[in-house]
């Protein structure tokens, strides 16, 4: 029987069992901050930057496959 837990990291699934190797995942260590809305050629889609390594963010375009973080660890279960 297989016990599914959620990263607090990535918020991904994952099966505490599992090997390390098989439990990697990718996240950021500080939460999107909102810099402002992008001009028309992207709809004018709001924009949000990881502090931790600057990259953007345009959620209506990434809802579906969000961005990779920019850090890489194992994923640990929420409290």
């Amino acid at each position: 029987m297989s016990i599914k837990k959620i990263c607090k990291h990535c918020g991904k699934e994952f099966n505490p069992n599992a090997p390390a190797e098989d439990n990697r995942c990718r996240y950021h260590s500080q939460k999107a901050e909102h810099v402002g809305t992008a001009d028309m050629h992207h709809d004018y889609s709001e924009v949000y930057k990881y502090p931790c390594c600057g990259q953007l963010e345009f959620p209506q375009y990434t809802a579906a496959e969000p961005i990779a973080g920019c850090l890489e660890g194992v994923h640990e279960k929420a409290e």
